[in-house]
């Protein structure tokens, strides 16, 4: 029974981070160590314009992380606005 109710509790934690939404942030004047950076750490790039923007797709911890470091993230679209995006372009 104890390992079961771990079970269940471990599977609740994980299906709760793995909701967790996630949003477009845009660095603006990103330089190209940024870009590098992000790359090398693993996170999700939407979109990049060297000197101009870096559009990443990141979680709310990820957010105040980078937040923490110094970057100043503009939140330009949410996960749900994505989807709905494009699921307009297909009709």
């Amino acid at each position: 029974m104890k390992k079961l109710v771990l079970l269940l509790a471990a599977l609740t934690s994980f299906s709760l981070l793995m909701a967790q939404e996630r949003f477009v942030a845009r660095i603006k004047s990103p330089k190209i160590n940024d870009l590098t950076e992000f790359l090398k750490d693993g996170y999700d790039l939407a979109a990049f314009s060297p000197d101009k923007f870096l559009d990443l797709v990141i979680t709310e911890q990820q957010f105040q992380e980078l937040t923490s470091k110094g970057y100043r993230l503009e939140i330009t679209q949410t996960e749900a606005q994505l989807k709905t995006n494009m699921v307009a372009g297909k009709a």
